[in-house]
């Protein structure tokens, strides 16, 4: 199970809440373990819910369309309760039915709902929550939807949801920390791949598509929001590989991450074709180290705002004085940027069972982008690396 519902429910019941709905992608996988495509492929519009009341005698329910049921059965959901709405067609004439098949074919004689709102008041209602104070996530509900759930559910108190579930997902669950563990490993196969086919004359585009290849063969999902790129084009903060050709003696820059069952992975590392020169060596030499620096620091009790502190006074003290950054790193989780936020205004501590990324990028237009980016996981000694990569710049 992705969530952990006992420490769901205890944040729940500090924050006075009889019941916790997920609406975005994220949060309903999360809580549920149910995964719709239509609902991943266009956030905001095919609407799907996982509601999770404080009572524990309460069962939680998923609502879904009709044409989502199949991934009901034919997916991870750990939830057996589902309130469906709208029209789907599909026969079972004569057929002889497997067991995961029957289980299909029942969901679709449940009863229709109509649309997602009245499935989702049939529900809260069926758990006497319509009185209760509830929490719906705001940020994947239509708001004309939300706005009739308010006028049909008078009696309910209804306050945002996005806050709750940042803070429940900040401690990771075992199952969440192995996807992260698998995430990463993709992520690094795909990278040692495109570097073993690097050299002057090569595309950028090669290399993603070497990466994509290894990911793939991994378990892994490839994402657009995987940055490469190479001499001045890898100064460029979200880079996507294009048609520039590999220059002997430049960098190349890899930052991002892919899928892996559901989990996002988050890291960087640094390549040349040849010595890069002085300047960068020394450039990456101190970011290097204000990484490593971080990662040293992190343990259970320490301030977020004190390692943004030390990793900055480290990069600037190792040789790159006019270093800025507004974060030296994140949370990750089921979305690549999760809680705590490493930065100097924030007010959170370090937690046993965090998984943090911990990054020094520095972009320098006409010259290169550098950059170093770790996964570690809280424990109660320090920080356990999610890493097999090492730290090094490395020369092709």
């Amino acid at each position: 199970m992705l969530i952990d519902v006992t420490r769901a429910r205890r944040i729940m019941a500090e924050q006075s809440l009889d019941g916790l709905v997920a609406t975005s992608p994220d949060n309903v996988t999360y809580a549920s373990g149910y995964w719709a495509m239509s609902h991943w492929a266009r956030p905001g519009g095919p609407q799907v819910y996982a509601i999770l009341p404080a009572d524990p005698a309460s069962a939680p329910c998923l609502v879904t369309g009709s044409g989502n049921l199949d991934h009901v059965v034919d997916g991870e959901t750990w939830v057996t309760e589902v309130y469906r709405y709208g029209f789907f067609a599909t026969r079972t004439d004569g057929a002889d039915l497997s067991s995961l098949d029957r289980r299909y074919a029942d969901l679709l004689r449940t009863p229709d709902h109509g649309d997602a709102a009245a499935a989702l008041i049939a529900a809260l209602r069926d758990r006497k929550l319509e009185r209760g104070r509830l929490a719906i996530e705001e940020t994947g509900i239509q708001p004309a939807l939300l706005e009739r759930v308010r006028r049909e559910v008078p009696h309910a108190e209804i306050v945002p949801g996005a806050r709750v579930f940042r803070a429940i997902r900040t401690i990771k669950t075992a199952e969440e920390i192995e996807r992260l563990r698998g995430a990463v490993a993709a992520t690094e196969r795909g990278i040692a791949a495109a570097l073993a086919i690097a050299r002057p004359g090569v595309p950028e585009r090669e290399l993603l598509a070497e990466f994509d290849r290894a990911v793939i063969t991994a378990g892994g999902v490839p994402v657009s929001s995987m940055c490469i790129g190479s001499g001045p084009r890898s100064a460029l903060s979200n880079c996507q590989a294009g048609d520039r050709r590999l220059v002997a003696g430049e960098v190349i820059r890899f930052d991002g991450g892919v899928r892996f069952r559901r989990y996002r992975s988050d890291i960087a590392r640094i390549a040349a074709l040849g010595d890069p020169g002085e300047r960068a060596r020394r450039y990456y030499a101190a970011l290097r180290r204000g990484v490593e620096r971080g990662i040293e620091a992190i343990r259970p009790g320490v301030r977020c705002a004190e390692i943004f502190r030390l990793v900055m006074e480290t990069v600037r003290h190792e040789g790159l004085p006019h270093f800025e950054r507004s974060h030296v790193g994140h949370g990750i989780g089921i979305n690549n940027y999760d809680a705590p936020d490493l930065a100097p205004a924030s007010t959170e501590v370090v937690e046993e069972g965090m998984v943090l990324c911990v990054e020094t990028p520095y972009y320098e237009l006409g010259f290169a982008g550098l950059q170093l980016e770790n996964t570690v996981v809280v424990r109660s000694h320090g920080a356990e690396s999610l890493m097999s990569l090492d730290n090094g710049l490395r020369i092709l």
